[in-house]
């Protein structure tokens, strides 16, 4: 929703899936948006591990080249994590300036993430002076029983 120069964004995250490769490959679509990756604890907490946005080649390329190990690209090469504690969730869109928008918010204090890549860098797409974003899960948050 659009409100004179502030943007409101609502995210309808998908569920926490575990970062297996036949997972993302049936359950994640090749369209573009936004995802975080968390890490399961020994006290069953999932911690973010990363966020990222996913244009070209969409959510699902870009997910299975961070979380598969094989990959130059996995995630726990650099934070040494093991690949059967990844999960993930996402929210589509289509829209590249909506996702350097979000992107943008999480960077300034809400949820942060580091930011694994330089073209993940938060700059915002500059169409508004103000960016707000209600999420909405159908988990609890960080946590998995």
């Amino acid at each position: 929703m659009i409100k004179g120069d502030a943007a409101y964004f609502t995210l309808y995250w998908s569920r926490f899936l575990k970062a297996d490769r036949s997972i993302i490959n049936g359950m994640v679509p090749a369209r573009g948006g936004v995802f975080e990756v968390y890490v399961l604890d020994q006290v069953k907490t999932l911690n973010l591990v990363t966020r990222r946005r996913a244009y070209y080649g969409g959510v699902r390329h870009t997910l299975r080249a961070i979380t598969d190990q094989g990959s130059v690209n996995y995630v726990g090469h650099k934070h040494k994590l093991e690949p059967d504690r990844l999960y993930f969730r996402f929210v589509l869109t289509d829209s590249y300036a909506d996702m350097s928008d979000i992107m943008y918010f999480f960077s300034r204090g809400h949820g942060t993430a580091p930011i694994e890549e330089p073209e993940d860098s938060p700059e915002p797409s500059g169409n508004f002076k103000h960016i707000f974003v209600k999420e909405i899960t159908p988990d609890p948050l960080h946590t998995l029983s």
